[in-house]
Protein backbone atom coordinates (compact mmCIF):
# COMPACT_ATOMS: atom_id res chain seq x y z
CA UNK A 1 0.00 0.00 0.00
CA UNK A 2 1.15 3.51 -1.33
CA UNK A 3 2.40 5.49 2.00
CA UNK A 4 0.18 8.81 1.97
CA UNK A 5 2.63 11.09 4.21
CA UNK A 6 5.06 12.93 2.82
CA UNK A 7 7.63 15.17 3.67
CA UNK A 8 10.00 15.96 0.83
CA UNK A 9 7.58 18.77 -0.82
CA UNK A 10 3.83 19.95 -1.59
CA UNK A 11 1.44 17.86 0.53
CA UNK A 12 -2.60 18.18 -0.98
CA UNK A 13 -5.77 15.83 -1.19
CA UNK A 14 -5.59 13.12 1.74
CA UNK A 15 -1.99 13.67 2.81
CA UNK A 16 -2.66 17.43 3.45
CA UNK A 17 -3.96 17.80 7.08
CA UNK A 18 -6.88 19.51 8.40
CA UNK A 19 -6.81 23.53 7.98
CA UNK A 20 -10.77 23.01 7.28
CA UNK A 21 -11.79 26.59 8.85
CA UNK A 22 -8.58 28.32 7.30
CA UNK A 23 -9.66 26.76 3.40
CA UNK A 24 -13.08 28.16 3.67
CA UNK A 25 -12.48 31.26 4.70
CA UNK A 26 -9.82 31.84 2.51
CA UNK A 27 -12.08 30.05 -0.22
CA UNK A 28 -14.58 32.86 0.25
CA UNK A 29 -12.31 35.63 0.48
CA UNK A 30 -11.43 34.39 -2.83
CA UNK A 31 -14.84 34.27 -4.01
CA UNK A 32 -15.44 37.73 -3.28
CA UNK A 33 -12.23 38.51 -4.98
CA UNK A 34 -10.07 40.11 -1.97
CA UNK A 35 -6.31 40.37 -1.26
CA UNK A 36 -5.74 38.51 1.88
CA UNK A 37 -1.66 38.65 3.56
CA UNK A 38 -0.62 35.05 4.58
CA UNK A 39 2.21 34.72 7.30
CA UNK A 40 3.61 32.57 9.54
CA UNK A 41 6.70 31.02 10.14
CA UNK A 42 8.96 28.64 8.00
CA UNK A 43 7.71 24.91 8.62
CA UNK A 44 4.17 25.79 9.12
CA UNK A 45 2.47 24.39 5.53
CA UNK A 46 1.76 27.75 3.71
CA UNK A 47 2.87 26.79 0.38
CA UNK A 48 0.86 23.56 1.19
CA UNK A 49 -2.22 25.36 2.21
CA UNK A 50 -1.97 28.01 -0.47
CA UNK A 51 -1.83 24.66 -3.46
CA UNK A 52 -4.92 22.98 -1.83
CA UNK A 53 -6.74 25.88 -1.78
CA UNK A 54 -6.43 25.95 -5.17
CA UNK A 55 -6.96 22.32 -5.93
CA UNK A 56 -10.65 22.54 -4.06
CA UNK A 57 -11.16 25.91 -6.02
CA UNK A 58 -10.31 24.01 -9.47
CA UNK A 59 -12.47 21.21 -8.00
CA UNK A 60 -15.79 23.26 -6.64
CA UNK A 61 -16.07 26.68 -8.82
CA UNK A 62 -15.44 26.58 -13.06
CA UNK A 63 -16.21 30.34 -13.37
CA UNK A 64 -12.28 30.74 -11.47
CA UNK A 65 -8.76 30.22 -12.30
CA UNK A 66 -5.64 30.05 -10.23
CA UNK A 67 -2.11 30.68 -10.15
CA UNK A 68 0.85 30.19 -8.42
CA UNK A 69 3.67 32.54 -8.21
CA UNK A 70 6.94 31.55 -6.48
CA UNK A 71 9.28 35.09 -6.04
CA UNK A 72 11.63 32.50 -3.63
CA UNK A 73 15.06 34.09 -5.50
CA UNK A 74 13.77 36.66 -7.27
CA UNK A 75 16.02 39.70 -6.99
CA UNK A 76 14.51 42.53 -9.88
CA UNK A 77 11.37 43.39 -11.19
CA UNK A 78 12.92 41.32 -14.56
CA UNK A 79 12.78 38.69 -12.21
CA UNK A 80 9.49 39.20 -10.88
CA UNK A 81 8.08 40.08 -14.40
CA UNK A 82 9.92 36.35 -15.68
CA UNK A 83 7.75 34.76 -12.76
CA UNK A 84 4.65 36.19 -13.65
CA UNK A 85 5.00 34.75 -17.33
CA UNK A 86 6.30 31.38 -16.25
CA UNK A 87 2.98 31.07 -13.98
CA UNK A 88 0.65 32.08 -17.10
CA UNK A 89 0.60 27.94 -18.32
CA UNK A 90 -1.81 27.97 -15.07
CA UNK A 91 -4.53 29.74 -16.38
CA UNK A 92 -4.24 30.04 -20.21
CA UNK A 93 -2.97 26.95 -21.91
CA UNK A 94 -2.77 29.06 -25.36
CA UNK A 95 -0.03 30.68 -23.42
CA UNK A 96 2.44 30.96 -26.33
CA UNK A 97 -0.10 32.33 -28.92
CA UNK A 98 -0.90 35.16 -25.84
CA UNK A 99 2.57 35.77 -25.63
CA UNK A 100 3.47 36.20 -29.42
CA UNK A 101 0.95 39.05 -29.51
CA UNK A 102 2.69 41.02 -26.54
CA UNK A 103 4.00 43.94 -29.02
CA UNK A 104 7.37 45.12 -28.11
CA UNK A 105 8.20 41.99 -26.48
CA UNK A 106 10.37 39.24 -27.36
CA UNK A 107 9.88 35.90 -25.20
CA UNK A 108 11.87 32.70 -25.21
CA UNK A 109 10.69 29.52 -23.61
CA UNK A 110 12.54 26.32 -22.81
CA UNK A 111 11.55 23.43 -20.73
CA UNK A 112 12.87 22.97 -17.27
CA UNK A 113 14.92 19.80 -17.60
CA UNK A 114 14.40 17.93 -14.17
CA UNK A 115 10.79 19.17 -14.21
CA UNK A 116 9.82 19.60 -17.07
CA UNK A 117 7.63 22.44 -16.94
CA UNK A 118 8.51 25.53 -19.45
CA UNK A 119 10.61 28.24 -17.97
CA UNK A 120 10.54 32.07 -19.78
CA UNK A 121 13.19 34.71 -20.53
CA UNK A 122 11.45 37.98 -21.18
CA UNK A 123 13.47 40.69 -23.06
CA UNK A 124 12.34 44.31 -24.87
CA UNK A 125 13.93 47.11 -26.48
CA UNK A 126 15.48 50.32 -23.72
CA UNK A 127 11.50 51.68 -25.44
CA UNK A 128 10.21 49.00 -24.41
CA UNK A 129 11.23 47.69 -21.24
CA UNK A 130 10.21 49.48 -18.80
CA UNK A 131 6.14 49.13 -19.64
CA UNK A 132 7.03 45.06 -19.23
CA UNK A 133 5.38 45.29 -15.82
CA UNK A 134 2.16 47.05 -17.31
CA UNK A 135 2.31 44.50 -20.31
CA UNK A 136 2.24 41.53 -17.40
CA UNK A 137 -0.32 43.03 -15.25
CA UNK A 138 -2.58 44.11 -17.59
CA UNK A 139 -2.63 40.59 -19.24
CA UNK A 140 -4.17 39.40 -15.92
CA UNK A 141 -6.85 42.06 -16.41
CA UNK A 142 -7.77 41.13 -19.23
CA UNK A 143 -8.23 37.34 -18.53
CA UNK A 144 -9.71 38.05 -15.23
CA UNK A 145 -12.62 39.70 -17.30
CA UNK A 146 -13.25 36.14 -18.89
CA UNK A 147 -12.99 34.36 -15.48
CA UNK A 148 -12.31 35.79 -12.80
CA UNK A 149 -8.69 34.68 -10.85
CA UNK A 150 -6.82 33.77 -8.04
CA UNK A 151 -3.56 34.79 -7.90
CA UNK A 152 -0.81 33.64 -4.54
CA UNK A 153 2.52 35.74 -4.63
CA UNK A 154 4.90 33.19 -2.61
CA UNK A 155 7.75 35.38 -0.59
CA UNK A 156 6.46 38.03 -1.25
CA UNK A 157 9.04 40.11 1.02
CA UNK A 158 11.11 39.10 -1.61
CA UNK A 159 10.11 42.23 -3.62
CA UNK A 160 11.07 44.35 -0.73
CA UNK A 161 14.70 44.46 -1.63
CA UNK A 162 14.08 44.85 -5.97
CA UNK A 163 16.68 47.55 -6.52
CA UNK A 164 14.42 49.68 -8.75
CA UNK A 165 12.61 52.83 -6.88
CA UNK A 166 9.11 52.63 -6.94
CA UNK A 167 8.71 49.22 -7.76
CA UNK A 168 6.24 48.64 -5.05
CA UNK A 169 3.95 51.77 -5.57
CA UNK A 170 3.35 50.86 -9.03
CA UNK A 171 2.54 46.68 -8.33
CA UNK A 172 0.36 48.03 -5.99
CA UNK A 173 -1.55 50.83 -8.38
CA UNK A 174 -2.23 47.80 -11.22
CA UNK A 175 -3.31 45.76 -8.12
CA UNK A 176 -5.70 47.71 -6.92
CA UNK A 177 -7.43 48.33 -10.45
CA UNK A 178 -7.91 44.60 -10.42
CA UNK A 179 -11.28 44.34 -9.29
CA UNK A 180 -11.75 40.32 -10.25
CA UNK A 181 -8.53 39.36 -9.22
CA UNK A 182 -7.93 38.22 -5.59
CA UNK A 183 -4.56 38.53 -4.75
CA UNK A 184 -2.83 36.29 -1.86
CA UNK A 185 0.22 37.41 -0.40
CA UNK A 186 2.16 34.80 1.20
CA UNK A 187 5.63 34.67 3.17
CA UNK A 188 7.87 33.19 5.83
CA UNK A 189 9.71 36.77 7.04
CA UNK A 190 7.30 37.65 9.43
CA UNK A 191 8.86 40.95 10.22
CA UNK A 192 9.07 42.12 6.51
CA UNK A 193 5.41 41.29 5.92
CA UNK A 194 4.00 43.22 8.54
CA UNK A 195 6.16 46.05 7.90
CA UNK A 196 4.93 45.78 4.43
CA UNK A 197 1.12 45.84 5.06
CA UNK A 198 1.26 47.72 8.10
CA UNK A 199 3.52 50.47 8.16
CA UNK A 200 2.14 53.34 6.60
CA UNK A 201 5.13 54.34 4.90
CA UNK A 202 5.14 51.77 2.46
CA UNK A 203 3.31 51.02 -0.84
CA UNK A 204 1.11 48.06 0.47
CA UNK A 205 -0.72 49.30 4.03
CA UNK A 206 -3.36 47.94 4.48
CA UNK A 207 -4.45 46.54 0.86
CA UNK A 208 -4.69 43.32 2.34
CA UNK A 209 -6.36 41.23 4.89
CA UNK A 210 -4.00 39.75 7.51
CA UNK A 211 -4.69 36.30 7.84
CA UNK A 212 -1.74 35.05 10.33
CA UNK A 213 -1.41 31.18 9.70
CA UNK A 214 -1.08 29.26 13.18
CA UNK A 215 -0.41 25.70 14.16
CA UNK A 216 -3.09 22.95 13.36
CA UNK A 217 -4.50 21.34 16.40
CA UNK A 218 -2.69 18.21 18.02
CA UNK A 219 -6.66 16.65 18.08
CA UNK A 220 -6.76 17.21 14.41
CA UNK A 221 -3.58 15.60 13.52
CA UNK A 222 -4.83 12.59 15.71
CA UNK A 223 -7.87 12.14 14.15
CA UNK A 224 -6.06 12.68 10.52
CA UNK A 225 -3.32 10.14 11.47
CA UNK A 226 -5.62 7.71 12.89
CA UNK A 227 -7.91 7.53 10.11
CA UNK A 228 -4.90 7.27 7.20
CA UNK A 229 -3.14 4.21 9.26
CA UNK A 230 -6.70 2.75 9.51
CA UNK A 231 -6.50 2.44 5.60
CA UNK A 232 -3.83 -1.09 6.13
CA UNK A 233 -5.77 -2.01 9.30
CA UNK A 234 -3.28 -0.21 11.93
CA UNK A 235 -4.50 1.33 14.87
CA UNK A 236 -1.86 3.82 15.83
CA UNK A 237 -1.82 4.90 19.15
CA UNK A 238 -3.40 8.31 20.22
CA UNK A 239 -0.40 9.23 22.42
CA UNK A 240 2.06 8.26 19.99
CA UNK A 241 0.71 10.81 17.90
CA UNK A 242 0.44 13.19 20.42
CA UNK A 243 4.02 12.62 21.26
CA UNK A 244 4.96 13.21 17.72
CA UNK A 245 3.44 16.13 17.57
CA UNK A 246 4.72 17.79 20.53
CA UNK A 247 8.04 16.47 19.67
CA UNK A 248 7.69 17.99 16.20
CA UNK A 249 6.57 21.33 18.12
CA UNK A 250 3.53 21.13 15.65
CA UNK A 251 5.85 21.80 12.20
CA UNK A 252 3.92 19.59 9.68
CA UNK A 253 7.23 19.08 7.65
CA UNK A 254 8.58 16.83 10.55
CA UNK A 255 5.17 15.32 11.29
CA UNK A 256 4.89 14.36 7.72
CA UNK A 257 8.24 13.36 8.14
CA UNK A 258 7.94 10.68 11.70
CA UNK A 259 4.43 8.95 10.01
CA UNK A 260 5.92 8.50 6.88
CA UNK A 261 8.97 6.61 8.62
CA UNK A 262 6.24 5.36 11.17
CA UNK A 263 4.45 3.56 8.07
CA UNK A 264 7.03 1.89 6.96
CA UNK A 265 7.94 0.44 10.02
CA UNK A 266 6.39 -2.90 12.44
CA UNK A 267 7.12 -0.81 15.44
CA UNK A 268 4.71 1.61 17.01
CA UNK A 269 6.42 2.28 20.14
CA UNK A 270 8.17 5.13 21.90
CA UNK A 271 11.31 3.18 21.33
CA UNK A 272 10.76 3.45 17.33
CA UNK A 273 9.42 7.22 17.67
CA UNK A 274 12.95 7.98 19.81
CA UNK A 275 15.21 6.29 16.78
CA UNK A 276 13.10 8.12 14.34
CA UNK A 277 14.30 11.19 15.55
CA UNK A 278 17.79 10.31 15.74
CA UNK A 279 17.62 9.22 12.17
CA UNK A 280 16.00 12.43 11.36
CA UNK A 281 18.54 14.75 13.20
CA UNK A 282 20.97 12.54 11.92
CA UNK A 283 20.59 13.08 8.17
CA UNK A 284 20.50 16.98 8.69
CA UNK A 285 23.47 16.72 10.68
CA UNK A 286 25.92 18.48 8.22
CA UNK A 287 23.52 21.06 7.14
CA UNK A 288 23.28 22.01 11.06
CA UNK A 289 26.75 21.85 11.10
CA UNK A 290 26.89 24.35 7.97
CA UNK A 291 24.27 26.87 10.05
CA UNK A 292 26.46 26.89 13.27
CA UNK A 293 29.83 27.13 11.69
CA UNK A 294 28.35 30.91 9.64
CA UNK A 295 27.41 32.33 13.40
CA UNK A 296 29.66 34.08 15.43
CA UNK A 297 30.71 33.20 18.82
CA UNK A 298 27.97 35.36 20.25
CA UNK A 299 25.58 34.07 18.13
CA UNK A 300 26.09 30.49 18.73
CA UNK A 301 26.41 31.83 22.63
CA UNK A 302 22.34 33.19 22.31
CA UNK A 303 21.49 29.98 20.23
CA UNK A 304 22.57 27.99 22.86
CA UNK A 305 21.05 29.91 25.26
CA UNK A 306 17.65 29.78 23.78
CA UNK A 307 17.83 26.10 23.55
CA UNK A 308 18.87 25.58 26.60
CA UNK A 309 15.93 28.28 28.54
CA UNK A 310 13.46 27.60 26.00
CA UNK A 311 13.81 31.32 25.51
CA UNK A 312 12.40 32.40 29.26
CA UNK A 313 14.42 34.49 31.56
CA UNK A 314 17.70 34.54 29.06
CA UNK A 315 18.47 38.41 30.54
CA UNK A 316 18.67 37.24 33.86
CA UNK A 317 22.06 37.76 35.45
CA UNK A 318 22.43 33.98 35.89
CA UNK A 319 21.80 32.95 32.28
CA UNK A 320 24.15 36.11 30.68
CA UNK A 321 27.44 34.80 32.60
CA UNK A 322 26.69 30.77 32.30
CA UNK A 323 26.83 31.79 28.49
CA UNK A 324 29.21 34.50 28.18
CA UNK A 325 27.85 37.26 27.97
CA UNK A 326 29.37 40.18 29.24
CA UNK A 327 26.31 42.11 28.77
CA UNK A 328 22.70 42.33 28.07
CA UNK A 329 23.41 44.62 24.88
CA UNK A 330 25.71 41.89 23.77
CA UNK A 331 23.25 39.41 24.04
CA UNK A 332 20.65 41.93 22.13
CA UNK A 333 22.97 42.33 19.47
CA UNK A 334 23.28 38.49 18.94
CA UNK A 335 19.48 37.94 18.77
CA UNK A 336 18.64 40.26 16.35
CA UNK A 337 21.43 38.67 13.94
CA UNK A 338 19.56 35.31 14.59
CA UNK A 339 15.97 36.40 14.06
CA UNK A 340 17.19 38.56 10.37
CA UNK A 341 18.26 35.04 9.58
CA UNK A 342 15.21 33.26 10.34
CA UNK A 343 16.72 30.90 12.78
CA UNK A 344 14.93 32.22 16.03
CA UNK A 345 11.26 33.75 15.99
CA UNK A 346 9.88 35.74 18.92
CA UNK A 347 6.46 34.07 20.06
CA UNK A 348 6.36 35.48 23.61
CA UNK A 349 9.79 33.86 23.98
CA UNK A 350 12.47 33.59 21.87
CA UNK A 351 12.34 30.48 20.65
CA UNK A 352 14.41 28.35 17.55
CA UNK A 353 12.42 27.87 14.55
CA UNK A 354 13.39 24.36 13.49
CA UNK A 355 12.20 21.79 16.01
CA UNK A 356 15.08 19.50 14.82
CA UNK A 357 17.79 22.13 14.76
CA UNK A 358 17.03 22.98 18.38
CA UNK A 359 17.24 19.52 20.00
CA UNK A 360 21.05 19.18 17.31
CA UNK A 361 21.95 22.41 19.37
CA UNK A 362 20.58 21.03 22.97
CA UNK A 363 22.87 17.71 22.34
CA UNK A 364 26.06 19.93 21.57
CA UNK A 365 25.19 22.14 24.78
Amino acid sequence: MENPFSYSGIVTGESFCNRESELSELSQLAKDSQNVLIYSHRKTGKSSLLLELFRRIKSKNRDMKTMYVDLYGTLTEQDFVDALFAALPQIEPQYKKVLKALPGVSISVSIDPVSGAPTFSVSAGPSEKKYLLSKAMDMLQSFSKKKRLTIAFDEFQEISAYSEEGFEKRLRSFIQAHDRIAYIFSGSQTHLLIDMFQSSKKAFYQSAQSFPLQHIEKTAYVSWAKRLFSAKNVDLPEDTIENIVERSEYQPLYIQQFLYRLWQSKSLGMEKVDEIEREIIKAHRNEYIAIFDNLTANQKKALKLIAKTGGESIYKIDNLQKFGFSTASVLTRAIESLLEKELIAKNGNYNIQDAMLKKWVLRIT
